[in-house]
């Protein structure tokens, strides 16, 4: 017993990132820029946000559903979709429905094979030109920032 306490470190368990009250704000960040670095205006883009998806469990789904709805009621960009890579609406098709410019932000934990492969591959798939895959949310600065925010609102 008393061995163990004394190896033993505290834990902080943090808000599932995809449901911060902060996302939001950073996935349209992110989104912004990379509009603004391929020189489309940020009025005249769709932001499409990429997400897992999953036929089993609702939460992914919830979460993009969440953020999608966020992001919209400040109006900045011209249309909002979200797409899955296990459930429907299909990225694919969602990429293919959108007229117009779009950035496509991937939300997902890490810069695994969907975010490193799946996401440019679909765009590339896609014919279009005017879809710009931003960089991954674990490269950004926002993010890195929203997890601080969160370890240090729960040391007070």
């Amino acid at each position: 017993g008393a061995d163990i306490d004394k190896r033993c470190h505290p834990v902080d368990i943090l808000t599932p990132i995809g449901l911060n009250a902060q996302l939001p704000g950073v996935v349209a960040d992110l989104a912004q820029q990379t509009a603004r670095k391929v020189g489309r205006a940020v009025e005249d883009c769709h932001l499409l946000l990429a997400a897992h998806g999953s036929r089993h469990d609702a939460a992914s789904r919830q979460a993009t559903l969440s953020v999608a709805k966020a992001i919209a009621r400040e109006r900045t960009f011209a249309g909002i979709e979200v797409a899955f890579l296990e459930e429907r609406p299909l990225l694919d098709d969602q990429i293919t429905k959108i007229s117009g410019p779009a950035v496509v932000v991937g939300l997902f934990a890490s810069e695994g094979m969907h975010g490193a492969v799946d996401l440019p591959q679909s765009i590339s798939q896609s014919g279009r030109g005017d879809v710009f895959l931003s960089l991954p949310l674990t490269q950004t600065d926002g993010l890195a920032q929203l997890i601080c925010n969160e370890l240090n609102n729960t040391k007070g």
